[in-house]
């Protein structure tokens, strides 16, 4: 039986680590940071400027679980290694339009 997810401990793991103790995510993504950005990952513009991405190909995987019936937590790694953890962990709920 896998562990319920908490955002915090998920801050703290990689993604190798978080899906040992969560499992699979239930959807899961890479892109590439730039300029246009979906709203649903405007916030990595708080840890990323324009200095850090533009020209450098920084390229990001992304997780989703559930965390509960209501809500899911996305996390977002950095692709630069097995043990990197997440630059960012989102709270939201799963009916939410973006």
């Amino acid at each position: 039986m896998k562990d319920s997810i908490t955002p915090e401990n998920l801050k703290k793991l990689s993604l190798a680590d978080a899906i040992k103790k969560y499992g699979t995510p239930e959807d899961q993504d890479s892109f590439v940071i730039d300029a246009h950005l979906p709203e649903f990952r405007i916030e990595l513009y708080n840890y990323y400027k324009e200095q850090d991405y533009k020209g450098k190909n920084v390229k990001m995987k992304e997780a989703t679980w559930p965390l509960n019936e209501n809500k899911n937590v996305t996390a977002w790694y950095p692709d630069k290694g097995a043990d990197t953890v997440p630059v960012h962990v989102l709270v939201w709920e799963k009916d939410a339009e973006f």
